[in-house]
C-alpha cells in the first residue's frame, strides 16, 4: 500500500492553448498552441489534442470533454540531457505526478506489480501501475500507468477523479474461491498437451492448459509432473 497525497487543483485542458499550457507548466515543454490538432472521440466523452504528431517530438493529451480533466499524457520528446536514476527514485517521481491527477481525500494506492508490463530498466526507464483500493483491494479499471525515462514522465495513462471516486460494492463475496474455481473450470477445461519452454533446453513438458473455444488463457499452463506454473511472455 503506498501512502499519497491528494492535489485540491484539477489539471484542465478544453482547448489548444490550454493543452499548450498543461504540457509546459508540467512537463517543461514549449509547444505553440497554432500547431496542435484537437478531436473528439467517437462517443463524444472525450478529447484529444496532438501537438506535431508522427515526429520524434510529438506530444498527446486525453481529455474528458465534459470538463477538460486531464487523463492522459504522452510524448516522444527528450529532455537533451538524459538522468540516470535507480528504480526507487523513479518510483517517487511517478508516485508524485500520480498524486497531481487525484480526488480529494484520496490516501492511499496500490502499486500493481507484473513484471510482463516493465519498462527497460537497464536503460534508466520504469513502468509503474497504481490502483485504486477499496477495502483493501485494488480496483483494476481505476488504476494508472506511468513510464518514467530518467527524471521525465514520457507516458501517462490514468483515471478521471469521478470514476475513481464511485461508489463500489461491499467486499464481502458470496461464493467462494472454490465454488469460483469450479465454475471456472466448466467454461474453461484443463488440457493436457506438450509445452516447449524457451528456458528448458529444447526438451518438452507435459502441461495442463485452460482449453474452450475463445479462452483468453491459452499462454497459462500448469506442469503436470511438478504443478509449477508456466506463462508465455
Amino acid at each position: 500500500m503506498i501512502q499519497v497525497k491528494s492535489n485540491d487543483k484539477k489539471l484542465t485542458a478544453k482547448t489548444k492553448e490550454e493543452a499548450a499550457t498543461y504540457v509546459k507548466q508540467e512537463h517543461g515543454i514549449e509547444a505553440n498552441a497554432a500547431e496542435w490538432r484537437e478531436e473528439l472521440s467517437d462517443d463524444k466523452q472525450r478529447k484529444y489534442y496532438w501537438w506535431k504528431e508522427g515526429t520524434p517530438q510529438e506530444i498527446f493529451v486525453g481529455t474528458v470533454a465534459a470538463t477538460g480533466e486531464i487523463t492522459a499524457f504522452f510524448t516522444e520528446w527528450r529532455k537533451d540531457e538524459k538522468k540516470t536514476f535507480t528504480r526507487e527514485k523513479a518510483r517517487e517521481i511517478a508516485i508524485r505526478e500520480m498524486e497531481k491527477y487525484l480526488p480529494a481525500g484520496t490516501t492511499e494506492m496500490m502499486e500493481i506489480v507484473n513484471t510482463r508490463n516493465k519498462y527497460n530498466d537497464k536503460n534508466g526507464k520504469y513502468s509503474f501501475i497504481f490502483a485504486r483500493v477499496h477495502q483493501g483491494m485494488p480496483v483494476m479499471d481505476r488504476k494508472f500507468s506511468i513510464y518514467v525515462e530518467g527524471d521525465q514522465i514520457t507516458d501517462f495513462i490514468g483515471t478521471s477523479r469521478a470514476e475513481l471516486s464511485d461508489k463500489l460494492p461491499d467486499a464481502t463475496p458470496k461464493v467462494s474461491a472454490e465454488e469460483a474455481a469450479k465454475e471456472f473450470l466448466v467454461h474453461y477445461p484443463l488440457q493436457l498437451e506438450y509445452f516447449y519452454p524457451e528456458d528448458n533446453g529444447k526438451q518438452a513438458l507435459l502441461v495442463y492448459r485452460p482449453g474452450g473455444k475463445k479462452s483468453i488463457f491459452k499462454n497459462i499452463k500448469i506442469d503436470a509432473v511438478t504443478g509449477n506454473l508456466h506463462e508465455n511472455k
